[in-house]
């Protein structure tokens, strides 16, 4: 009859195990085999969310438990005798890192139940920022917290103040624009699998409309000529040839344009003058500006109305000796 009942409470032990249930009460006392008391060995896991846990028993006796609760491995173990728990295989999806709590010792008089304690993996989230013209506010939800961090260069980013766990979604969002500008987010939603999250895209672009300033040269001999946009505002712009000309920098809408001769054509070659070189871009680009080399008086130079006419502004009298002004 003893036999019989150590018969009984192994395979009561091992359909608890195989069948993934909760042994319970299953895991409370022994069973006499052979004249010998034997003892069930449970794990009491708490925590667990992944799949394909796997604890061994003195390096065998698989359990593969698919929930938290007290899972009893199928062998069970006389009083003496030495036990030792430890994890095979770790959870996945959602990845986890479960501990064993006072997995070894020496069965004594009663079962033994040790503690198996699993938590989820963190990992970072970041990725690349461009085309930026001032500090980004960038906003993170994930495992239930939101953090906010600036980023304030071009180039690749991580959130530093928090992680996400595995398994747990997380939004990446924009927070606060730069002046002028609009940020937007590409890959910055998803669910946290097992590695740091690396490929979230934030670009900026500029929210105001520019526009750009040209028109076209005549009268040049093949000479060096350089014209200036808005002075310094822009390097000087080398049109190669007579016909149409646009300076490479636009302009913002609502800026003042300003046009003139950076370096003239070197003597004999006749000098430039601009027309229609200033005023405001309003909404189009500009186009009729106008750089003339058929010749002109630079100011201070004597003119007389009517004749050679000025580089800039005008002549002021027919009175030989009058200036250019």
């Amino acid at each position: 009859a003893a036999a019989g009942g150590a018969a009984a409470g192994g395979a009561a032990a091992g359909g608890a195990a195989a069948g993934g249930a909760a042994a319970g009460g299953a895991a409370g006392g022994g069973s006499m085999d052979a004249g010998v008391m034997q003892y069930t060995i449970s794990a009491n896991v708490t925590g667990l969310a992944g799949m394909g846990l796997r604890l061994n028993n003195n390096g065998s006796d698989g359990l593969m438990p698919t929930g938290n609760g007290v899972w009893v491995f199928s062998t069970m173990l006389a009083t003496g005798a030495p036990y030792s728990v430890t994890v095979s295989q770790q959870p996945t999806n959602a990845w986890q890192t479960c501990l064993v709590m006072n997995g070894t010792g020496t069965v004594a008089s009663a079962s033994v139940i040790v503690e198996v304690t699993c938590t989820r993996n963190t990992y970072t989230i970041g990725g690349n920022i461009s085309g930026m013209s001032g500090p980004v506010n960038l906003q993170l939800t994930g495992s239930g917290q939101s953090v906010i961090q600036s980023a304030v260069n071009p180039g690749s980013f991580t959130f530093q103040l928090t992680r996400v766990a595995s398994g747990q979604q997380y939004t990446v969002t924009v927070l606060m624009n730069p002046p002028n500008q609009t940020c937007t987010v590409t890959n910055g939603t998803g669910t946290v699998t097992n590695a740091n999250v690396t490929n979230v895209t934030v670009v900026c672009r500029s929210n105001i409309n520019t526009y750009t300033v040209g028109g076209t040269v005549s009268g040049l001999m093949g000479s060096v000529l350089a014209l200036s946009l808005n002075d310094a505002g822009s390097p000087p712009f080398s049109p190669m040839m007579n016909g149409s000309f646009t300076f490479p920098t636009p302009l913002a809408n609502g800026q003042p344009y300003n046009v003139t001769v950076a370096t003239p054509p070197p003597e004999p070659s006749p000098m430039c003058r601009v027309l229609n070189g200033t005023g405001t871009v309003m909404n189009m680009n500009v186009n009729n500006v106008t750089v003339d080399c058929s010749g002109c008086v630079q100011a201070g130079m004597p003119c007389i109305q009517g004749m050679l006419p000025c580089c800039s502004g005008s002549c002021m009298s027919t009175v030989p000796g009058s200036q250019c002004q």
